[in-house]
């Protein structure tokens, strides 16, 4: 084996340009996978962020009132991240010439905020710290000035409130309509609004089944997936498209790396069959190029990696908004490369079978007599 080794950079190291450009050939198909995959990866994590990343992704619902302290109990696993207690009103504001409909949400704004993140996007003013005081989504911000004092109707029942704040959580129909303010101890809440950790994001419907099965069917249970449907088909398509361009990438260089390789069996037939007359075994002959294929693999991969980072740097470079951030933020996940780099040295090695088992059946004899 180490003979074969030795022969394989020999090899190698003889046909330079030739071995320049079966690497470089490697390392741009590498690249393209790594630069088409991780965009498509980070395009998907966007769009999932945007779309739900500030919100809850469950929701469990009974009209009758939760027993937050008795259900958190039940529900409370590994996979979940933040719970915030809501009660769900619809109400309306009372101005002077009008009335607006609000979706109000009495709630711990501290458990609120983990989910919404409502603090650290565009924000005017401050979080309510007493029962009678709110904040308002800011499509509200031209009819209401901070600090003013409202009226809640609901039903026959009206309640002021003083507006200390505007929030923008980026969302058109929920800046106008939705309110947040703080939850009296003793209020019957209706709703819970649950996050999970990241990497259970895609298992919430499982997460679902467990929650209903241990809660009963007189708690309604959603996801954000249930309400996401057109969403999730289109990152279906792009995971799809995305694996067949990396598919038929994988392949090309499985075919370019074993055409070079059989071409370099012709070119080095004459020392194979000298080495063999010498003594070479069809096994020392057959490791020579499967170590080719594996020497062409590794660094082939690692500079695909290489090329690939660079082309991802250079898209955030000049494909920016106008306000400089990136078009698509980049999220490099690191198994990714790893599985990447992997696949080169995989397809490197199967290419290099075929060349191996053919230099294998070369006949010294026949080599050397018709030269």
């Amino acid at each position: 084996m180490k003979l074969g080794f030795q022969l394989a950079k020999s090899f190698l190291s003889s046909g330079k340009s030739q071995t320049i450009f079966i690497i470089i050939g490697i390392a741009v198909g590498i690249a393209v996978q790594v630069f088409i995959g991780t965009l498509i990866m980070s395009l998907q994590k966007s769009l999932v962020d945007k779309t739900i990343g500030n919100s809850p992704q469950i929701v469990i619902y009974n009209k009758d009132g939760i027993n937050y302290n008795e259900i958190i109990k039940e529900i409370n696993t590994e996979e979940i991240e933040y719970i915030s207690p809501v009660l769900n009103n619809n109400i309306a504001i009372k101005l002077k010439d009008e009335v607006l409909p609000v979706f109000l949400k009495e709630t711990d704004i501290k458990k609120a905020n983990n989910i919404y993140n409502i603090s650290n996007r565009k924000f005017i003013g401050k979080l309510p710290v007493k029962e009678n005081e709110i904040i308002l989504g800011t499509s509200f911000n031209t009819k209401i000035k901070e600090n003013e004092i409202i009226t809640l109707i609901n039903k026959n029942n009206e309640k002021k409130y003083k507006v200390v704040g505007f929030f923008d959580l980026g969302v058109s129909s929920i800046n106008e309509t939705f309110a947040f303010s703080i939850s009296n101890e003793n209020l019957k809440i209706n709703e819970l609004e649950i996050t999970v950790i990241e990497d259970k994001l895609f298992e919430v419907d499982k997460i679902k089944e467990q929650m209903q099965e241990k809660l009963g069917k007189d708690y309604e249970i959603t996801t954000w997936k249930e309400k996401n449907e057109s969403l999730l088909s289109g990152l279906q398509g792009q995971s799809i498209s995305s694996i067949m361009i990396q598919v038929f990438v994988v392949v090309s260089v499985v075919l370019a790396i074993a055409s070079v390789l059989t071409i370099m069996v012709i070119q080095k037939s004459k020392q194979i069959g000298i080495l063999k007359a010498m003594g070479l075994n069809r096994k020392t002959s057959m490791y020579t190029f499967l170590f080719q294929g594996l020497i062409l693999g590794v660094i082939g991969g690692i500079l695909g990696i290489i090329f690939g980072y660079l082309l991802l740097k250079m898209f955030t470079t000049f494909a920016v908004n106008d306000d400089l951030t990136p078009v698509v933020p980049i999220y490099i996940n690191n198994t990714f490369m790893i599985i990447s780099l992997l696949i080169s040295i995989v397809a490197a090695s199967v290419s290099s079978i075929i060349p191996a088992i053919k230099s294998s059946k070369l006949n010294p004899i026949d080599i050397i007599r018709n030269n």
